[in-house]
């Protein structure tokens, strides 16, 4: 009887073990099965083409409906090398390192649209030496992309392929530590789209309009003070060959602007014109030809006569005195002679209010002469109703202090207009000028920030306002403007997008529950 009972038992020891190595190999099979079946699935969807999900709020992975048109119409072969895009660079904005670390994804999307554009990614541009001799990077691992059509190319730093941007009503907010000024509420405008369109656009075209700028008598050294606006021209895609130092307009020696001249840029002067300079001048504005001028008062109360006479072709003048602006908003770190001014909704932005800031200093009123009919005017630029205008700069209090609040000897409080545009009519002719009263807005000056130093015109929007109202002034209707704030992903995705998500998790789900029903109905079969 004992040995029947152990018998029994070994069969059932037996039974049992066997039951959990079939249940074990069963399990493994099952697993086998599951990971082959998502292979296969995995296979099958990269073979789908389903629509990119661009969940950021201002669809910073997808090119514009406008991008994506002008890129279809590119002809010739475009090369375009991203460089160092993993090699981040010190900077006190959040966000400049998602916009490096987007470019290329951004980039890569133009391929896409049009098969002549081909994206190549170098990771360390130092190692290659045909892009530190042929594009004049250097040993420098610095961020950067190279955009080459031919013997022609175009190159934009990582620090250009952003700009910052206030939109709220508060201009800034200031935080202090030891004397060193942060400013803490800027956004990041990501640029990339539209940096590397306008420089494919400007690569294709055949013909370009001419910019000469006149440096003759300039007052900043396009080298030494960073007066590089009018080079971002050609940089950064427009359809324009700038002449600068070496054939900057000369009329003292000519006796004329050139004929070719489509736009004559004057970038502050240091002393005034001669008589033969202001002829020539008149007679291009009189051919109906575009003029850009940039002009300051001199501290020491310096007076341009001459150049005041170009002006009055438009009926225009710059006042005397320096523009203090006392409203917290509309100047820098409380001091009032540092204007934060924000430019109005004009025929530059196309009627829109853009709510662009310009950082200004030194900066003169524009005042109307008598009334003309035959000129027509654009408001640009306006102080707060708290301005006034100071004809000595530097008042001292008695301790030696300089005296920032108005005082009886300065001007009443009124706005002051600062920037301007005019349209002067000559019998069947028209020339346009746009005159902004501070020549500073072109110079780079440097703020202490808490980790490193800034540049004002990357805080503020003087270089886009420069850019565009060249841009204005030539007539050039072919370039893309795109902003987007470079936000963290967000759920604001188009209904195609979606679907593609859904179809995505709606297949993986459809696989679990399959899987789990068939393993469900395998068991209670064997039971």
């Amino acid at each position: 009887m004992s040995k029947e009972k152990n018998n029994n038992k070994g069969r059932k020891f037996d039974l049992l073990v066997s039951r959990r190595l079939i249940n074990l190999s069963s399990t493994i099979v099952f697993v086998v099965v599951l990971l082959a079946i998502y292979f296969i699935l995995t296979s099958i969807l990269k073979t789908i083409n389903l629509p990119n999900a661009d969940m950021t709020q201002s669809k910073t992975y997808t090119l514009s409906q406008e991008t994506k048109e002008a890129m279809k119409k590119i002809d010739k072969d475009i090369n375009i090398y991203v460089l160092n895009m993993s090699q981040l660079f010190s900077n006190h904005f959040t966000g400049v390192g998602d916009v490096q670390n987007n470019a290329t994804e951004i980039i890569k999307e133009f391929s896409k649209v049009n098969p002549k554009i081909h994206v190549s990614v170098i990771p360390d541009s130092s190692k290659n030496q045909t892009f530190a001799s042929n594009y004049g990077i250097g040993n420098n691992s610095v961020p950067a992309v190279v955009i080459e059509s031919g013997e022609e190319y175009r190159l934009i730093l990582g620090i250009d392929m952003y700009n910052d941007y206030q939109d709220t009503d508060k201009i800034f907010d200031i935080e202090e530590t030891n004397n060193i000024y942060s400013i803490v509420s800027f956004k990041n405008i990501n640029l990339v789209e539209e940096r590397v369109a306008n420089s494919i656009i400007s690569l294709t075209k055949e013909s370009k309009k001419k910019v000469y700028i006149y440096t003759i008598n300039a007052r900043h050294d396009l080298s030494t003070d960073n007066l590089s606006f009018m080079n971002d021209l050609v940089t950064y895609g427009n359809n324009v060959d700038v002449v600068t130092d070496g054939n900057s307009v000369d009329v003292v020696t000519d006796g004329s602007i050139p004929d070719d001249c489509d736009l004559l840029v004057m970038p502050g002067l240091s002393s005034d014109l001669s008589i033969d300079q202001v002829d020539a001048i008149i007679e291009y504005i009189r051919k109906g030809k575009n003029i850009f001028i940039l002009q300051s008062n001199d501290f020491d109360g310096t007076k341009y006569p001459n150049f005041q006479k170009v002006l009055e072709e438009y009926n225009l003048k710059i006042g005397e005195g320096i523009i203090f602006d006392e409203t917290l908003d509309n100047n820098l770190l409380g001091s009032p002679d540092y204007l934060v001014e924000k430019t109005l909704a004009s025929s530059i932005t196309n009627g829109e209010d853009k709510n662009y800031y310009i950082f200004t200093i030194n900066t003169a009123p524009i005042e109307y002469l008598e009334n003309d009919d035959t000129v027509d005017y654009e408001v640009l630029c306006e102080t707060s109703d708290k301005a006034f205008i100071r004809t000595n700069p530097y008042q001292y209090d008695t301790n030696g202090n300089v005296i920032n609040e108005r005082t009886s000897a300065d001007g009443e409080y009124k706005k002051e207009v600062i920037g301007i545009l005019a349209n002067k009519k000559y019998d069947g002719k028209e020339s346009k000028l746009i005159l902004f009263a501070s020549d500073e807005i072109t110079v780079d000056v440097p703020v202490k920030m808490i980790k490193t130093q800034q540049f004002l015109s990357y805080m503020f929007q003087n270089k886009r306002f420069v850019i565009n109202s060249t841009n204005y002034l030539l007539d050039n209707k072919d370039v893309i403007s795109v902003e987007k704030l470079s936000t963290k992903p967000e759920f604001k995705g188009e209904e195609s997008e979606y679907e593609a998500l859904r179809i995505v998790v709606l297949i993986g789900a459809s696989s679990v529950i399959v899987v789990g029903l068939i393993v469900w109905y395998i068991r209670r079969k064997r039971i």
